[in-house]
């Protein structure tokens, strides 16, 4: 459990009626623990990428989160899990030679998307359909080659800081030692 109450502190939910948002260090923590979970999974690769898609939607407050591994076409990669109603099925294949996902498969780099109407980086028809307005793509790389993606969304703009980023970023991580 994340929060400053596991702590001894007590913290109060914003007007808006949003709880409020976990201290950095108390996220961190729990992303250690998520790779913990992961290498006791061992060999049990869709749980413990299922569990990587849980955590990330549930540590950086996303309304759904994907991950995707290559593919034997070069051109896609295919959702190995997901977690959340804006989620693409698993099974479902990600063309990776264009688009925002494309971008941070060929770039290798950490993507922020702060409002999909205005980023013309993204399908924003498609967006719209899904109900996503804000995402992080986090690549997952293995030798200098980006080998799978984990992303979250939000059905909401600006919702994800850089310190959703990092954490994204280690869960990434997490996902290639699983691989390995």
């Amino acid at each position: 459990v994340m929060s400053g109450v596991a702590n001894g502190e007590a913290q109060l939910a914003d007007p808006a009626g949003e709880a409020p948002r976990p201290n950095y260090s108390d996220t961190l923590a729990a992303v250690t623990a998520v790779q913990r979970q992961v290498e006791a999974m061992d060999a049990d690769l869709a749980g413990a990428l299922r569990l990587v898609a849980e955590q990330a939607q549930s540590l950086v407050r996303a309304t759904g989160s994907a991950v995707a591994m290559t593919d034997d076409d070069p051109d896609f990669m295919v959702c190995r899990a997901s977690a959340g109603p804006d989620s693409p099925p698993v099974g479902a294949r990600l063309q990776v030679g264009s688009g925002f996902s494309g971008e941070c498969v060929r770039t290798g780099k950490l993507l922020r998307c702060d409002d999909t109407e205005t980023d013309d980086r993204l399908d924003q028809e498609n967006c719209r359909a899904l109900g996503i307005r804000s995402m992080i793509a986090a690549p997952v790389c293995s030798r200098q080659k980006t080998v799978g993606i984990l992303e979250v969304f939000s059905d909401q703009p600006h919702s994800f800081s850089t310190y959703d980023g990092q954490v994204l970023q280690r869960l990434a991580e997490t996902v290639l030692a699983a691989v390995n």
